[in-house]
């Protein structure tokens, strides 16, 4: 028992669980407790949060025993690329998706097939693109230019959703269309998971592997926080600001069912235009937080290595299933990746010095 927990760090796990669960809360306590964010408990409870992460970071290189992240993956560029692409990817999208779906079916008269069809486009798109991305990389051997190209049309997906008042977009061309357009994301969230794993000897792989599973499920989860964060702090006044007339019983009872407000009232009824105007205002916010997070992985694409995808297992050994060397094609990035790097300044200037001094 004792060396199974050894294994898998459960002291790591714990204070990275605890760092999360308190940076997270207030997010959500923050607006029924007393004094807002000026409470001194949501304020403690962000403080120890975040100061438990570097103490996280110190106890894994310095203390755990069986560390989660070993000091080589913590300066393998492509792995802490891949943690930043995946994390703030799966924190967008969370933030998109959290209340997307209740807004769709708020605004649209469509039926419940026609609402559940429309919110497939993505995952669809993704499974389509998946072994399209594949074939490509099969083809050309190299994948951060697709990266890039994934981050951006990403990138543009989200500002789709937005217009120029700060509101959601309501019509149904544009909405379809930034479904489409953000399954170009495969493109980079494949990239990295190559990139990744071909960064790393076949021993470091399946760490590798959880590793960005693990830190892709925190992303999300502070993707639910924030765009619950936002909902719970705008949402309630912008329906009392939307419909001045309505008693506030009956505004409690439409902020706490989608469904008494999409079956209780028609299309035309000033009470839905004007929850519809309320929640066009909220998730055109949250649509806002989504693309500046999803701005991050489009930097972290150019801190991608653009390794060679041959026959080898991986960059480091570049060797094949068989153990032999396997001869790999140079690219201007690898060439440089090689060179003799010169020795920091400061080790210069006291060479220089020493030798001054002889």
């Amino acid at each position: 028992m004792r060396e199974g927990l050894v294994d898998i760090d459960i002291v790591g796990l714990v204070i990275l669980g605890a760092a999360f669960t308190l940076i997270l809360l207030p997010f959500t306590l923050a607006r029924n407790s007393e004094g807002g964010w000026a409470n001194p408990r949501m304020v403690a409870m962000l403080v120890v949060g975040f100061a438990l992460l570097p103490a996280f970071v110190l106890f894994e290189v310095y203390l755990a025993p069986r560390p989660l992240m070993t000091r080589r993956i913590l300066r393998n560029r492509s792995f802490l690329s891949a943690v930043t692409i995946f994390t703030f990817s799966q924190m967008a999208s969370s933030v998109r998706n959290t209340y997307f779906s209740s807004y769709i079916y708020i605004i649209k008269q469509w039926s419940t097939y026609e609402w559940t069809i429309f919110l497939g486009i993505t995952t669809m798109g993704l499974c389509v693109m998946g072994p399209i991305v594949g074939l490509i990389q099969r083809s050309t051997h190299r994948y951060k230019s697709m990266m890039v190209f994934g981050a951006a049309g990403r990138l543009v997906g989200y500002g789709l959703l937005v217009r120029a008042d700060g509101t959601m977009v309501q019509d149904t061309a544009r909405l379809v269309v930034a479904q489409l357009v953000y399954c170009l994301g495969s493109f980079t969230v494949v990239g990295a998971r190559v990139g990744s794993q071909a960064s790393v000897p076949h021993e470091d792989m399946a760490s590798i592997i959880a590793l960005l599973t693990l830190w892709s499920t925190l992303g999300s989860s502070v993707g639910n926080a924030v765009a619950s964060a936002v909902w719970t702090n705008e949402m309630l006044d912008r329906m009392r600001a939307e419909l001045p007339g309505v008693k506030e019983a009956t505004i409690l009872k439409l902020y706490g069912s989608i469904k008494k407000l999409r079956t209780g009232y028609a299309f035309d009824d000033p009470v839905r235009q004007g929850a519809i105007r309320a929640y066009a205002q909220v998730n055109g916010h949250i649509a806002v937080a989504a693309l500046v997070l999803a701005a991050v992985p489009l930097v972290a694409t150019l801190f991608m290595p653009d390794y060679y995808l041959g026959r080898q297992q991986n960059a480091v050994t570049n060797t094949g299933l068989d153990g032999e060397r396997v001869d790999v094609p140079r690219h201007d990035d690898d060439a440089a990746a090689h060179e003799p790097k010169s020795p920091p300044f400061y080790r210069r200037w006291i060479a220089a010095y020493r030798k001054d001094r002889m």
